[in-house]
């Protein structure tokens, strides 16, 4: 019995570079002998490994509060490997499990929208992270919602209807909010009496009085609403006057005079149209 052996790389029996792996041991038989060697072609360096697969996605932070409409929290995500080491240059995906509460953005900044629970989601390369988000309006001002007439007439209702909502910090009215609030003059020049109904609930958190006027003529009032404990709330001034009264006269030339042939002319009518 014999070893067989040759040079590494041989180039006498191989026409390529090669490395032996295996020497065959040759068994003598009789006279006959058989003998081997078994070689490999070199492969040269090494491949570079695999790119790390994406086993998991952390969402930062993975739970908020928001306490006003539109209100908006900026959410991270990080992309690990199966040791939970993190994985670079990942584009993530976003979604909301419900838009009608919360919208989020390609870059992960989510906007409230209304009141409840809602699930925001992060996902990379079929991994998946999220981060739960409540919605829950804190009621922090009381103001006054709409207010566009600059006059009013006495004894009138004032309009349009007076409107006061309790908002969030944001500015939205709080919706389910149910809430008494109460009307009073503020700056009152004429010493007029509000009447009407002054106490309203709020519903949604806004408050609507249909019927408030004032009694007396006077420029420059102002209207004063309180409810709980927040802080009350002025209106913009605004003129209280006198309407024509019946049978008065009033002069065409209050609309513009009528010119016919150089003549000026004028008609006299009251307010009932005679």
């Amino acid at each position: 019995m014999f070893l067989c052996s040759l040079p590494l790389n041989s180039a006498v029996l191989f026409p390529r570079p090669v490395a032996l792996r295996v020497i065959v041991v040759g068994f003598l038989m009789g006279g006959f002998t058989l003998s081997a060697c078994v070689g490999e072609e070199s492969t040269g360096p090494a491949p570079p490994p695999p790119p790390p697969t994406v086993a998991s996605v952390m969402v930062t932070p993975d739970a908020a509060t928001l306490v006003s409409l539109r209100e908006t929290v900026q959410l991270t995500a990080s992309a690990l490997d199966a040791s939970g080491h993190a994985i670079s240059d990942k584009t993530f995906i976003w979604s909301s499990s419900d838009e009608g509460l919360a919208t989020v953005s390609s870059s992960g900044l989510v906007a409230a929208v209304a009141n409840g629970s809602v699930t925001i989601t992060a996902t990379a390369d079929g991994a998946n992270g999220t981060a739960t988000l409540e919605v829950d309006q804190a009621a922090t001002q009381l103001v006054f919602d709409v207010q566009s007439m600059t006059e009013s007439f006495v004894d009138f209702p004032i309009t349009p209807p007076v409107r006061v909502a309790i908002q969030d910090a944001v500015g939205s009215s709080v919706a389910g909010l149910t809430e008494a609030v109460t009307m009073a003059t503020g700056t009152n020049p004429s010493g007029g009496v509000l009447s009407g109904t002054t106490t309203v609930s709020t519903v949604d958190g806004i408050a609507t009085f249909a019927n408030l006027q004032i009694d007396r003529a006077g420029d420059g009032h102002t209207l004063v609403a309180t409810a709980g404990t927040f802080a009350a709330a002025t209106s913009a001034a605004f003129d209280v006057v006198s309407p024509v009264p019946p049978g008065s006269p009033v002069s065409l030339s209050a609309f513009g005079a009528a010119t016919v042939d150089g003549i000026s002319s004028a008609a006299e009518w009251d307010n009932a149209g005679r």
